[in-house]
């Protein structure tokens, strides 16, 4: 399977500001919003803080707007389960923001992306050249079973599930090709946010990149 997307999970409190400054931000923006709902794990959050990246030595991960590769991240999971020190999140909350991997590569932005979960490192190899895409284990970043038991079946399975795509600084939201959300009114309450900000993309309910 080609890999041709990317997907970035964000609470939908975010949208507001993302749209009405044009960009998504990296955390280290300049731009970057004061009052961002930040979902995950804050044990990560500080590690990529202080943790240079492999192919950019003078930037650390929160100089990047971080993505995945597939849909129903184990992150997602968490956050909706609240794992560990994870804040617990309804699904509705949460919703994606979709590139596609050629537009990001052709309108010059400069990136990387990882083979598993970018803090596995050296374990987890670091990449900018789209070829090296067919490194990445599609099976694992597609996996809708990352237990124990199935990791014991196919070793290696979360860590290659979470590869990553990071884009440097920001994204322009008008290369954002797709929003999708679980519920139609999550739907209904995005689209008209898009409406009020001149926005052509649609918000779509797809379940499949949720949890049931």
């Amino acid at each position: 399977m080609q890999l041709d997307k990317i997907y970035r999970i964000i609470h939908h409190s975010n949208l507001k500001y993302i749209l009405s400054l044009g960009q998504v931000t990296a955390p280290n923006h300049s731009d970057q919003n004061r009052n961002y709902y930040s979902i995950g794990s804050n044990d990560i959050i500080a590690k990529r803080s202080s943790t240079s990246v492999a192919t950019h030595p003078s930037k650390t991960f929160r100089d990047f707007v971080a993505f995945y590769f597939g849909k129903r991240s184990i992150m997602l999971y968490n956050i909706i389960t609240g794992y560990s020190e994870i804040e617990k999140v309804s699904q509705d909350e949460i919703i994606y923001l979709v590139c596609n991997i050629s537009d990001i590569h052709n309108l010059g932005y400069d990136y990387f992306f990882t083979d598993g979960h970018a803090l596995m490192a050296p374990l987890t190899k670091f990449y900018t050249n789209l070829r090296d895409l067919a490194r990445l284990d599609t099976v694992a970043i597609n996996a809708r079973d990352f237990s124990a038991s199935a990791e014991l079946e196919y070793p290696d399975l979360k860590r290659r599930k979470q590869a990553e795509f990071h884009i440097l600084d920001a994204v322009n939201f008008q290369h954002i090709s797709q929003i999708v959300v679980s519920t139609k009114s999550r739907q209904v309450e995005i689209q008209q946010m898009l409406k009020d900000y001149n926005y052509n993309i649609s918000a779509k309910i797809d379940k499949t990149f949720y949890f049931k």
